[in-house]
């Protein structure tokens, strides 16, 4: 006993909690992903203003990130099987799915204000330039636009990805087996017994995947922030 913490049972608990991070590794890196191209797309609609649909995007921006992010998770488990009913559609809407679909939405609203702010920092003269020596819009956002506005958004991209894995950890009020889902098994299991014991080691579970997760975007931020001061130096 350590300051009235059994750490023999913390310790023998580690691989029962460790059964639950491929699950949220899953979640993680597929709702990450998708969310990083949601993100893109919204903030494409919002830099061009595109008629209808710029208002349409604001308005879901908007209203996703002043959700609470639980409150998302119980709308689109229950509510989007509910609203298919009504529409005459059977949804087999499984517990996976929709916490893919929840990270996905709520982070593709977030990331499309890191991504927006991020591209439109690049100069307008350069795109003119991209423009004077013929280079089409998909060259000129490769090989200028991108390459400038991904350092700019990176911080913030790499925040996101550590604020997704830490919301993972909400997944389990659906019944999600993640690591959460799986310390609310253990105590169950145990009848409730040694529950801060059970927490601690879900909680430095969390923070070495955390650590590992911003060690390596620091070194991609370094990487990115290296090949940008090159091609300003050229």
């Amino acid at each position: 006993m350590l300051l009235g913490v059994d750490i023999t049972y913390m310790v023998s608990v580690f691989p029962r909690l460790l059964g639950g991070v491929p699950i949220t590794l899953l979640l993680l890196l597929v709702s990450y992903v998708l969310a990083m191209l949601g993100g893109a797309l919204f903030a494409a609609v919002r830099i061009q203003r595109i008629a209808v649909l710029n208002g349409l995007v604001g308005l879901m921006l908007s209203f996703f990130r002043s959700l609470p992010n639980v409150l998302t998770v119980l709308l689109i488990y229950y509510g989007v099987p509910v609203l298919a009913n009504m529409l005459g559609i059977q949804l087999d809407w499984g517990k996976v799915t929709s916490c893919i679909v929840s990270l996905t939405l709520v982070y593709s609203c977030y990331f499309a204000e890191y991504i927006r702010p991020a591209w439109q920092s690049v100069p307008r003269g350069l795109r003119d330039a991209a423009d004077a020596i013929g280079m089409s819009r998909a060259q000129r956002t490769r090989f200028i636009v991108a390459p400038l506005a991904t350092p700019v958004a990176l911080p913030s991209l790499t925040n996101g990805l550590i604020d997704m894995l830490k919301d993972t950890s909400v997944l389990f009020i659906i019944g999600m087996p993640d690591i959460l889902g799986t310390v609310h098994s253990i105590i169950s299991n145990d009848y409730g017994v040694k529950k801060l014991e059970v927490y601690l080691a879900a909680g430095i579970i969390y923070a070495v995947m955390i650590g590992v997760l911003t060690l390596g975007m620091k070194l991609l931020e370094r990487r990115f922030g290296r090949h940008h001061h090159a091609e300003a130096a050229a």
